[in-house]
């Protein structure tokens, strides 16, 4: 599970972008994933009310944009599945399905 591999002290540390002040696991993963895997994601806390954010709804999402070159996207699925443990699942047909990856 992704969420599993964002370091301790990473999520609830204070970060003045975040809603409240302080980094929820959205955050955490978000800075993490840039700073060590390269891949940029967009938290999902401000897209969410400041009640919902505080009862960790938001804690599960971030978005993703795929407005790079193939090459960029295919270097960021890499490190998402490196980071998630997952890989490809294969269907009846023999073709190659990435599994998806859930925090």
């Amino acid at each position: 599970e992704v969420a599993r591999r964002v370091p301790a002290g990473r999520v609830g540390a204070p970060n003045a972008a975040a809603p409240g002040g302080t980094a929820r696991l959205d955050w955490a993963l978000c800075q993490w994933m840039a700073e060590e895997e390269d891949v940029l994601c967009i938290p999902a806390g401000p897209f969410f009310s400041e009640r919902s954010v505080r009862e960790g709804r938001a804690d599960g999402f971030v978005r993703v944009a795929f407005c790079k070159k193939d090459e960029t996207i295919e270097g960021a699925a890499a490190a998402l599945l490196r980071i998630g443990k997952g890989g490809a699942r294969e269907e009846a047909d023999g073709k190659k399905v990435p599994v998806e990856i859930i925090v």
